[in-house]
């Protein structure tokens, strides 16, 4: 069937705008199109949820208690700028929300949905040696040492999985709660689980995971540090 006229124009038009978009973002038409996939994982608690609905919906909810996440929800495809007014935007083709309690669910959410990136949420007010997190009684060490074991067995395991996963991100959320010397602290020994645990199946690629603080209520440090973590998750999957 032959395209009309108009209908022509509209798709040219179309086409222009979204390859400016891709030459002003950096990234090339493919990636526009394709967009990324994110799985975001972690233990209970750790505030994956609230992660997700502020890329999705661009607002944060105030502190308060809510249920557990009890499926693993993706979402559909959806477009995120990092700071009005700049060229920088993540083109999301879907962002996984997976739920804390087991750990199994989250290895089998990775291997199903095969995500170009994971964003691992962790509480890093926690004390890291303390029983957290049931049915397996970890604490937050152990959870990570297990998830990280577990993530290079799958990608040792299959290679073309460890090729597409081109970034992991570590949020310590919940950075109000506690204190500057805590998350230095935590951050080394977060860096230590990684290289010991993660480099089987990643390679030297996991000296270049970035830590990332922040605060996911609403308020004026909350949006602002939220902000800046998404702003260095578009950087790093845009390859600055």
């Amino acid at each position: 069937m032959p395209v009309a006229p108009h209908d022509f124009i509209i798709l040219l038009r179309v086409l222009v705008d979204v390859a400016k978009l891709a030459n002003d973002s950096g990234k090339n038409l493919k990636s526009w199109f394709v967009g990324r996939k994110v799985l975001v994982a972690g233990p209970s608690r750790a505030g994956k949820t609230t992660f997700r609905n502020y890329l999705r919906e661009g607002h944060l909810e105030p502190e308060r208690s809510r249920p557990r996440t009890s499926e693993t929800d993706p979402s559909k495809s959806f477009a995120v700028k990092s700071v009005e007014g700049t060229p920088l935007q993540l083109e999301v083709r879907s962002i996984v929300d997976v739920p804390g309690q087991h750990l199994l669910e989250q290895m089998e959410a990775f291997e199903t949905h095969r995500p170009d990136a994971i964003v691992l949420m962790l509480d890093g007010s926690m004390p890291i040696d303390e029983i957290s997190f049931k049915p397996e009684n970890f604490s937050l060490r152990q959870w990570v040492e297990t998830y990280c074991e577990h993530l290079s067995d799958i990608l040792q395991r299959d290679q073309k999985l460890a090729s597409n996963l081109t970034n992991i991100f570590v949020i310590l959320n919940k950075k109000d709660k506690t204190s500057p010397a805590q998350l230095s602290v935590l951050d080394g020994e977060m860096r230590n689980i990684l290289s010991s645990r993660l480099r089987r199946g990643w390679g030297s690629r996991v000296d270049q995971i970035d830590i990332l603080l922040c605060c996911s209520v609403a308020s004026t440090e909350g949006s602002v540090s939220i902000d800046t973590v998404i702003r260095e998750i578009a950087r790093g999957m845009k390859g600055d």
